[in-house]
C-alpha cells in the first residue's frame, strides 16, 4: 500500500504535532518552491536560506546551474512564467514513449 494512503500516515499528517526528525511534518509536506540550506551549519535542513538576501547570489547561481542542466538534458519540466521552455510535438512525445501509431491514432 502507498504510504501516503495509509491510515497511520493520514493520522500523522493531520496532527499538528507530528514530527519528521526535528522538522514538523506539515513543514516537510508543504515545502516552498525553493529551498537552500547550509549543509555544514544546518545538516537537518531546518533553516531555509532561499529568502535570505545574503544568499541571493548563491540561489541565483544554483538556479542557473539547474536550468542549464535542464536545457542540456531536454527536461520537459523546465517552466518559466507558467509556460514550458522546452516543448515537443505530440507525435515526438509518443515516439519517445515507444507508442505505435495505428490508423492515425496512437495506440496507448
Amino acid at each position: 500500500m502507498d504510504l501516503y494512503a495509509s491510515t497511520s500516515f493520514q493520522s500523522m499528517r493531520q496532527s499538528a504535532s507530528a514530527m519528521i526528525g526535528p522538522r514538523k511534518l506539515v513543514d516537510y509536506i508543504r515545502r516552498p518552491a525553493e529551498e537552500l540550506f547550509d549543509m555544514e551549519a544546518d545538516p537537518d535542513e531546518i533553516n531555509n536560506l532561499a529568502s535570505d538576501p545574503a544568499y541571493a547570489d548563491v540561489l541565483l547561481s544554483m538556479r542557473l546551474e539547474v536550468e542549464t542542466w535542464q536545457k542540456v538534458t531536454g527536461d520537459l519540466w523546465l517552466w518559466r512564467d507558467d509556460h514550458a521552455v522546452i516543448t515537443i510535438a505530440l507525435d515526438d512525445f509518443f515516439d519517445l514513449l515507444g507508442w505505435v501509431k495505428l490508423n492515425g491514432m496512437h495506440d496507448i
